[in-house]
């Protein structure tokens, strides 16, 4: 074990319990900003116990082995299932959802790592089936969807991402003095202390609000402004070039928790989502990727999505190795 790791000098349970707070900051779409706020202020040693547990998850790839690391890592989990369990024997879960929490927390505590990094440029991605959770300096959370990758270049005065691939949900400090700019396809969305979802698409760019103020445009063209629980798409083929809708949060945050929702979503589109999170790629055959569909699954369960096109809608698929086709079976 690395011996410039700083020595534990809080109580286990004040650790413990901002390891939770971090844990269910990065899992939790409903996560109570309020209720984590007033911990903080209740106790001097809370918000040094919050710094601490983030600079050893930031320090996770140096510091995996370390035993108080491991410990505190797995007194977190324990708290997640036992939460998850609390909220199923509520009536608030389905089985499956409970399942696949603990695994979800495992992920984002474990698998996933987090990092704290200062004024520099950076790449992040992700690989299929990965998702990842990024601290920034400035408090700023970022979680990365599946087959993403991420520039951060952050300075003294402005805050700069650039979405290269994939999906990125931005949880942003708030900091007047120094915008925070996420960029994609020619697009710039600006924001200050915002909660937002970006999404590229092989045929449209998406951007979802669900806290805060956004725009969202090129330098020399049209500025569009959004408010909460709005999404943004902007895609060659609609009438203006762009729409503006109401967001549906349950659906767009379920990829945080490991579960796709579509509703009335194109197979071709659907399908290019579920292939972002197993090896075994989905195509779709140019004459039914527009049908609509719609359905909830897990993440990585490819099986469950060909079984369902092939019992409720008239489509079959050819399977051969790390590969399936759907096409129409009339």
């Amino acid at each position: 074990m690395p011996s410039n790791l700083p020595p534990l000098a809080l109580p286990p349970d004040i650790l413990t319990a901002a390891a939770d707070w971090l844990q269910k900051r990065q899992t939790d779409a409903l996560f109570d900003e309020v209720a984590f706020t007033q911990w903080l202020a209740e106790d001097p040693r809370h918000e040094d116990a919050w710094l601490r547990v983030q600079s050893m998850w930031a320090s996770f790839d140096d510091y995996q082995t370390a035993p108080e690391l491991l410990a505190l890592r797995t007194r977190v989990l324990q708290r997640a299932y036992q939460r998850k369990q609390r909220r199923w024997s509520k009536g608030e879960l389905g089985r499956r959802s409970l399942l696949f929490g603990g695994g979800a927390a495992a992920a984002a505590v474990i698998g996933a790592g987090l990092f704290l990094y200062g004024s520099h440029h950076q790449t992040f991605s992700t690989g299929i089936g990965e998702m990842r959770t990024l601290v920034l300096s400035d408090r700023s959370l970022i979680t990365l969807d599946a087959n993403s990758r991420l520039i951060v270049s952050y300075s003294h005065d402005l805050r700069r991402l650039e979405l290269i691939q994939g999906r990125a949900h931005f949880d942003v400090a708030h900091d007047p003095s120094r915008p925070f700019q996420v960029e994609a396809r020619h697009q710039t969305v600006t924001a200050l202390g915002t909660d937002f979802t970006v999404e590229l698409r092989p045929r449209a760019l998406t951007v979802a609000l669900f806290k805060g103020k956004v725009s969202v445009g090129e330098a020399s063209g049209k500025l569009h402004q959004l408010t909460p629980l709005q999404e943004l798409r902007l895609h060659s083929d609609l009438p203006e070039g762009f729409a503006i809708r109401p967001l549906n949060a349950t659906q767009d945050l379920a990829w945080r928790e490991g579960r796709l929702i579509f509703n009335n979503e194109r197979l071709a589109d659907a399908a290019e989502r579920m292939s972002n999170y197993t090896q075994t790629r989905i195509s779709v055959d140019r004459d039914v990727a527009d049908m609509r569909i719609s359905g909830m699954f897990m993440v990585g369960q490819t099986n469950a999505f060909i079984d369902a096109l092939q019992a409720y809608y008239p489509l079959q698929a050819d399977i051969s190795p790390n590969r399936v086709t759907i096409r129409s079976s009339l």
